[in-house]
């Protein structure tokens, strides 16, 4: 006969295991978190492509790879960085407008504002 196992000495796996395990159906992620995804793995990647770009042009150093050219390359990766995140925050508040979750698609939108205004003021000073 098997030892009986107290609850609090059973660990707890994730709640995806749990749910499994407990016959729970679990929810696959909706069509909104995968368009999230794609957005900022998009941005992963086309910025972390641009930079090892510019960093083999570097080592290869081709006639027409300048340092004023391999700037621009990494200004830009570097930007498509930044924009990803932003970009995210902009399809999520589309989706939250779209699924009637006004209270969450406002604070995205006062999120973009908020980083709007803050753009221009520093580019202003």
């Amino acid at each position: 006969m098997a030892d009986a196992v107290e609850p609090s000495e059973v660990l707890v796996g994730t709640a995806a295991q749990v749910a499994v395990e407990a016959d729970v159906p679990v929810a696959a992620p909706d069509a909104g978190e995968r368009i999230i995804g794609r957005v900022l793995r998009f941005g992963a990647l086309v910025s972390g492509g641009m930079f090892l770009l510019s960093v083999v042009l570097e080592a290869a150093a081709p006639a027409w790879a300048t340092a004023e050219v391999l700037n621009v390359l990494r200004g830009a990766a570097a930007s498509i960085l930044v924009v990803a995140p932003v970009a995210r925050l902009m399809v999520s508040g589309v989706w939250l407008a779209l699924n009637r979750e006004w209270r969450y698609a406002t604070a995205a939108a006062a999120v973009l504002v908020l980083l709007a205004l803050g753009m221009g003021l520093g580019w202003s000073h």
